[in-house]
């Protein structure tokens, strides 16, 4: 019977599915990334399956018949990839299991942060009621929203503005303009383009070094003047203190930002955030599964 070690919270009907298939399933779902190395000793799984947890060298060498670390999510990133490739582990991922839900959520951002859905609330729940204000809006329809990062998040938030009658401008590793072109977007040739030809941005890429930082100081001062918002799902590419400035000086509408990492990252300023910020965290799925992992092979 194969041991299957479920490290985070998980929906009951795939934690049955495991144990139709005779997997012998231990679910603990409050382990902490510190105790993940003893847990893996102790029940030595062939099979790790964790969400958030980071997955560390410590934690992959606990394990004598680890064979696959599963990652239920779009990324890897909080897993230790080349500890795996080094022991023989090989790790995957499940892309697009919540692209729908990711979408639907940057919509939500866009039309809360246009109509200021927030601050209406926030006003009524305070026994204030101010029509005249909260009336206001652009609204987004003939508006064009810029996409950094392709990927099936990205592609599924495109025919979603597109159906809010938006123009919609992406940039991509791999998009070519043939690509653009069937899918009735415009084509951008940098990031930067993206940021002077829209109103509202979402960026859609992996946090890697490659695109740490990559909303830095000359995106920001690339927008419009008085964008909505730019609603990333990951922050190491945000630069916190630039944005601050950039939404204080050049009079930006709210932005919003929602990330799956699983907690907020140590400030770098004593300065608060701007009033001008949102914040939440991205739905676990919605949607249909996904048809098949991804699976990467290790460095031997």
């Amino acid at each position: 019977m194969m041991k299957v070690l479920v490290a985070d919270k998980f929906e009951k009907v795939g934690l049955d599915g495991l144990r139709e298939l005779n997997c012998n399933v231990q679910y603990a779902p409050d382990l902490t990334a510190a105790d993940l190395p003893a847990k893996i000793k102790e029940f030595d799984p062939k099979i790790l399956i964790v969400r958030s947890k980071k997955v560390n060298a410590e934690a992959l060498e606990a394990g004598a018949a680890l064979s696959v670390v599963i990652r239920a999510g779009a990324g890897i990133d909080t897993i230790d990839v080349a500890a795996a490739s080094r022991l023989g582990v090989f790790v995957t991922n499940c892309p697009g299991k919540n692209s729908i839900a990711v979408a639907e959520l940057v919509m939500g951002l866009i039309l809360s942060l246009d109509r200021r859905i927030a601050d209406q609330v926030g006003d009524l729940r305070a026994g204030k009621w101010n029509k005249g204000e909260y009336s206001r809006s652009r609204g987004l329809h003939g508006r064009t929203l810029g996409i950094v990062g392709l990927g099936q998040i990205g592609r599924e938030i495109a025919r979603r503005a597109q159906a809010f009658g938006m123009r919609v401008v992406a940039w991509s590793r791999q998009l070519t303009i043939e690509d653009a072109t069937r899918l009735a977007i415009g084509y951008c040739q940098t990031p930067i383009e993206v940021a002077q030809q829209s109103d509202i941005v979402s960026i859609n890429v992996a946090a890697t070094g490659e695109t740490r930082h990559l909303v830095n100081r000359d995106f920001l001062t690339a927008m419009r003047p008085g964008p909505s918002s730019s609603t990333p799902p990951a922050a190491p590419w945000w630069t916190r203190r630039r944005s601050r400035r950039r939404s204080s000086r050049r009079g930006s509408a709210p932005g919003s930002m929602s990330t799956r990492t699983s907690r907020p990252a140590p400030p770098r300023s004593s300065a608060p955030p701007s009033p001008n910020c949102r914040a939440c965290t991205v739905p676990i799925t919605s949607g249909p599964p996904p048809s098949r992992p991804r699976w990467r092979s290790p460095t031997r």
